[in-house]
This record gives structure tokens, C-alpha cells and sequence, in this order.
């Protein structure tokens, strides 16, 4: 693997070679490096990680560098496909079950002049205990959680896997099918 890329496009082509001897190629990926790209950084200021709140409401504030394409969140589900919220800016959870919560919060972002897209997941638990006395924290500009962010050359390695594995199963069905 070639980890020193030069920014720009780079073309990946993957060839199969055939019982008959011939040799095909079967995939084309475009692979564009850019070094000075700097991916967003999303953080939720509310609810903090792991805090306990006097209020069955609580504000659900993040803040990201970057232009947002959608927004969701679910809410102590553990199928967050069909549980997901789609909502526009900040929000407020309202209507909270005394106890413990588990907040995902995901952003579909553009990550860079190319308009491609990445998408950050976060998890914050927090709990609701309206009975206490102590009063429910001010949020701070710190970020209580942060994604994880995959490095371009492990990417380009699962994505250099996939083609391969691709490539053997259409070998493999192209041998049952002779």
C-alpha cells in the first residue's frame, strides 16, 4: 500500500484473471487524496455525558464545523433505524421518563469542496431525576462527546478488501456456472 499519495485523483484498477487465461479489468475506483482537508468536528453540549438532570426537559444543542444535510436522533432504542427523529437545528427532548437515557445523535454532513458526505454518530447517556435538589447543570462549550473518525488509508484499505472480495465471489460463481 502506497501511503504518501499525491493530492488528486488516483485510479484503482482491479484485474481478474480467468481459468481460459485471459484477463479482464472488473473494477475502476477513483480514489481522491487530499492532504489539506480537515474533516468536521461535531460535539453535543447537551445533554453532558453521563449528568443527571432536575427537568423532564433537556436541550439537545451540538455544534459542527460544517454545513448539515440531515440531522436525527433517537432516544433509548436500540433499532435506531426505525426509532430516529429527524429534526433541523437544535431541540429540546421534552417529556423525559424519570430514569436513565441513552441520546444517538447522527449528522450527515458535506465533508469537503468534492461533496461527498460523512456521517458522525454520537452517544450521550444522561438521567432524569426530577426529585433532586441540585440544580440541572448549564451546558458548557466543551464537547461531551466525539466521534470516531477513520484515517483515509484504513478507508482505502477496506475499500481496496471489498473490491477484492467482490472480485472472488464473481470468480467463484463464474467457476459453478462453467
Amino acid at each position: 500500500m502506497n501511503e504518501n499519495l499525491a493530492n488528486g485523483n488516483h485510479t484503482l484498477t482491479v484485474y481478474a484473471y480467468f481459468t481460459d487465461k485471459t484477463v479482464s479489468p472488473i473494477i475502476d475506483i477513483i480514489i481522491t487524496v487530499d492532504t489539506a482537508f480537515i474533516p468536521p468536528k461535531p460535539s453535543i453540549i447537551s445533554p453532558l455525558n453521563q449528568t443527571t438532570y432536575n427537568t423532564k426537559e433537556v436541550p439537545l444543542t451540538y455544534a459542527i464545523d460544517s454545513k448539515i444535510f440531515h440531522s436525527y436522533y433517537s432516544l433509548d432504542t436500540t433499532n435506531y433505524a426505525i426509532g430516529r427523529i429527524e429534526f433541523t437545528g437544535n431541540t429540546t427532548l421534552t417529556n423525559l421518563s424519570e430514569g436513565s437515557h441513552k441520546l444517538r445523535l447522527s449528522l450527515e454532513t458535506e465533508s469537503h469542496s468534492l461533496r461527498t458526505y460523512e456521517c458522525f454518530f454520537l452517544i450521550v447517556p444522561f438521567t432524569v431525576d426530577s426529585n433532586q435538589t441540585i440544580p440541572t447543570p448549564t451546558p458548557s462549550p466543551e464537547p461531551a462527546a466525539q466521534p470516531a473518525i477513520f484515517p483515509p488509508s484504513l478507508v482505502f484499505v477496506a475499500s481496496v478488501g471489498i473490491a477484492l472480495a467482490a472480485i472472488g465471489l464473481l470468480v467463484y460463481l463464474k467457476k459453478r456456472h462453467r
